[in-house]
């Protein structure tokens, strides 16, 4: 618990906390397993009740996309829910909440990494140092170690082990997660090495080459492109642009599109890079 001085001096606080970490030298989880350890549309991109991530492959033309090869890893990371989006570019995070979803982008001592949301509270990682923060509200930190993706109830470090937001070990994955999300069951999914897992049971099923995770009422499901499930059906990110599912031709949008997900039961795209971003509503878009 931080002090009412902290809270009301965020940069303070941060510079502080890694000052503190430098001095350690090697960062590592006081609350999780030992060792230097470690998301869709989300999107996840990270999106999803429940946060998920939610992230972007490089910008390439509508029908270069089409084949499945061309999706590419995720160069931002996001975390969509019912109070917001959070996002990290690697280096800077920021929140955005509802209803105003203005964005927010705090000032960080180290390069940021993974989001997610838990409680309501947007949380970002600091990797190098070896701490997932709080990024708005009352300032809290938690030594993470090397944090590689965040879901709306664990943080998974980079060896698969992971931490609840309390620092608490619970069960995480067999190797590096790729992506995590939480599902509309409530539990937790994960891709790692081209495999489907359902964290809390340790079982897993071929991806099929999906590489984006999308929570599904049941569950979560890989998608070969960051997809949400809208009332007037599916929404693809593809590159930098946002098509219906089936479709060819983009939805237009004022600048390079880098995560999609729902707000809520609303599909949000975020638009921009640092320093210049918008959320905006496709409900009407499409």
């Amino acid at each position: 618990m931080v002090s009412p001085l902290l809270r009301s001096c965020r940069p303070a606080f941060w510079l502080a906390a890694a000052l503190t970490a430098l001095c350690a030298c090697a960062p590592a989880a006081s609350r999780g397993p030992a060792g230097n350890a470690a998301g869709i549309t989300s999107s996840a991109s990270a999106p999803a009740p429940r946060a998920a991530q939610a992230s972007s492959p490089q910008a390439q033309a509508p029908r270069q996309v089409q084949a499945p090869q061309q999706a590419q890893a995720p160069s931002l990371q996001a975390a969509f829910s019912p109070e917001g989006v959070a996002w990290s570019d690697g280096r800077q995070a920021c929140v955005a909440r509802v209803p105003q979803l203005r964005p927010v982008c705090p000032p960080w001592p180290a390069p940021t990494g993974a989001v997610g949301w838990n409680a309501g509270r947007a949380w970002t990682t600091l990797p190098t140092l070896g701490q997932a923060v709080t990024l708005d509200g009352a300032a809290e930190s938690l030594p993470a170690g090397r944090v590689v993706a965040m879901s709306a109830t664990r943080i998974y470090r980079e060896d698969g082990s992971a931490l609840n937001y309390s620092g608490a070990p619970v069960p995480g994955t067999l190797g590096r997660p790729a992506q995590v999300v939480t599902g509309g069951d409530g539990r937790d999914y994960a891709l790692v090495a081209g495999r489907l897992w359902a964290v809390d049971s340790g079982r897993s099923e071929p991806a099929g080459g999906g590489r984006w995770l999308q929570p599904t009422p049941d569950g979560a499901r890989a998608a070969i492109f960051p997809s949400v499930e809208t009332s007037q059906g599916r929404l693809e990110l593809r590159g930098t642009q946002v098509f219906a599912a089936g479709s060819d031709t983009p939805l237009p949008l004022p600048g390079p599109a880098r995560a999609l997900g729902m707000v809520g039961m609303e599909p949000y795209v975020l638009v921009g890079s640092a320093g210049d971003w918008q959320l905006i509503s496709l409900t009407r878009r499409v």
